[in-house]
């Protein structure tokens, strides 16, 4: 793995076995590959010198520091800059610089190094900030004030969407700590967080909703947290979102996303979340299965499958909103036959079952009502 130098470095500091004459120290040279040749000032005596910088360190750029074949001793022997013991030979030492906001140096800007922003951020750890700054994303140029600030949430923003392509996957989550209660209502997903009394720093959520006919929508929500940060697979029906609470708001519910979809049945949604705190504690992670429950525009009695039937058939049934709903089994002379469903239903998709085992062959009549709905439906069981 590759040595990464700070943002912050000033200086590169020379130390040589023997004293070097100092005419020729002064042809060593540093160039950046994104600004080229790098003014420094060279302080120092004999063995060890300081090369001082007067440029701005830029995020992801690669210095070269060359030691000419010019150099040599104050006793006049020449410079061995590839050590097989014959001198007449330069040196190149690469320098990469750290890519701003990657705390971990792992090549990509993820919920680890949100955690450690937003933790550095409570704890006033200058030595994490990231702005203000210049230049153009990747290549940002901090120019730091020892302060948190606005600035740093841009660039962290800047850097994280730079990253997106690079970023893997959140992986299934271990059970740690207080156990999460998300929602589904009138297609929101929420969080309650008011079950937690210390502060949230950093909360990542991903959710798999397993059909694409599912349509995830985040634009539009209205989010406490000063930063969000969502990213998507579409392909493979996943999506996440990073939250970021750097000024210590009291946020006790989070609606997430909006869902929109023509499914016609409830469907299973995977959710893995990590909730941390403001000192980097774990307060909450796991994975868990929501119902979504699709809401239909209208009330709706659909064909009994099979139909014949013999014994069994499924009818399913859609709700536009909470009401007591009747299903009742007639016969072909309006006779009741049994009774299905009778009760107080939640809006959404319904199916139930009827097992015609008990009931003679022929031609049988299913009626919904729900409020002023009222549906039917012929049922032909054959034996």
């Amino acid at each position: 793995m590759d040595t990464y130098s700070p943002l912050t470095m000033d200086k590169i500091q020379l130390e040589f076995s023997v004293a070097m004459d100092l005419d020729s120290i002064s042809n060593i040279s540093l160039s950046s590959a994104l600004f080229g040749d790098i003014p420094y000032t060279l302080s120092g005596t004999t063995s060890s010198f300081n090369l001082a910088l007067s440029h701005s360190m830029s995020s992801l750029d690669t210095l070269t520091l060359t030691l000419p074949v010019s150099l040599q001793s104050s006793y006049g022997y020449g410079f061995d800059g590839n050590a097989d013991g014959t001198p007449g030979d330069s040196k190149a030492i690469t320098l990469y610089l750290e890519t701003l906001a990657d705390y971990d140096h792992n090549e990509a800007i993820d919920f680890d190094d949100l955690t450690t922003f937003i933790t550095a951020w409570y704890a006033d750890d200058y030595s994490k900030e990231l702005g203000p700054f210049t230049g153009d994303v990747p290549h940002l140029i901090p120019e730091l004030d020892s302060s948190f600030a606005f600035e740093d949430i841009a660039a962290f923003i800047l850097m994280w969407n730079w990253s997106h392509d690079f970023t893997t996957r959140m992986a299934r989550m271990e059970e740690v700590g207080t156990p999460t209660t998300f929602t589904i209502a009138n297609d929101i997903l929420s969080l309650d967080l008011s079950v937690f009394e210390e502060d949230i720093a950093a909360m990542r959520i991903q959710l798999n909703t397993f059909h694409s006919i599912i349509h995830v929508i985040s634009e539009g929500m209205e989010y406490e947290f000063d930063i969000s940060l969502p990213r998507r697979w579409e392909e493979d029906n996943l999506y996440e979102w990073n939250f970021g609470n750097p000024t210590g708001k009291d946020i006790e519910n989070v609606n997430i996303c909006r869902f929109e979809t023509k499914l016609s049945h409830n469907q299973d949604i995977l959710i893995d979340y990590e909730i941390i705190s403001s000192d980097g504690v774990t307060l909450s992670s796991g994975s868990t299965m929501v119902k979504y429950i699709p809401i239909p525009d209208d009330f709706a009695l659909h064909q009994a499958y099979p139909n014949p039937f013999n014994p069994v058939t499924t009818i399913q049934y859609a709700l536009p909103e909470d009401i007591h709903v009747e299903l009742i089994i007639y016969d072909i002379l309006g006779r009741q036959v049994t009774e299905l469903v009778s009760t107080m239903q939640q809006a959404g998709y319904h199916k139930v079952v009827w097992n015609g085992n008990n009931n003679a062959s022929g031609l049988y009549i299913i009626k919904m009502a729900a409020g002023n709905f009222i549906s039917t439906q012929k049922l032909m069981l054959v034996k």
